[in-house]
């Protein structure tokens, strides 16, 4: 298929596809002439997976060429979505916004106090919590805590 054809099948502009060939996330098509290439379903496949990188996980572009590296050397499965989860947690935007209310759960349970996406998730819903006018007591916060804690 031509480059025309592919970004309207990925619903991608074509400036944007040209832009992943840039990058090194997308393999280059098979060449037809000078300036025209063949592209197939693995750039489809790619190009989905670069938009569900970028768009469900937030990655930035380092971020996502380490994963389709991984993805092309012929990583496994889990090896891949180790590296993912990491990438997420470590890498990712996860300083936003602590709350008090995180910050007494934390150590109430004895937890580490470190950037993580964990800790993002409880501070965002605790705040969204107290946006609503339904922030729990602390006596709330030790029950839920425990139960999280327990196995």
């Amino acid at each position: 298929m031509q480059l025309s054809e592919l970004s309207v099948l990925a619903n991608m502009p074509i400036a944007s596809i040209k832009f992943n060939l840039r990058e090194g996330l997308l393999p280059s098509g098979e060449l037809l002439t000078a300036k025209r290439a063949d592209y197939g379903e693995r750039h489809l496949r790619r190009i989905h997976t670069i938009q569900t990188l970028r768009a469900v996980n937030g990655l930035r572009i380092s971020q996502i060429r380490r994963i389709v590296a991984m993805i092309d050397s012929g990583a496994s499965r889990i090896e891949i979505l180790t590296a993912l989860q990491l990438e997420i947690q470590l890498h990712g935007d996860v300083e936003a916004g602590h709350t008090e209310a995180g910050d007494v759960v934390v150590r109430r349970r004895g937890w580490p106090d470190v950037p993580s996406a964990a800790r993002r998730a409880l501070d965002e819903h605790l705040g969204e919590m107290e946006r609503l006018g339904v922030a729990p007591s602390p006596e709330v916060l030790e029950v839920y805590s425990r139960a999280v804690g327990q196995r």
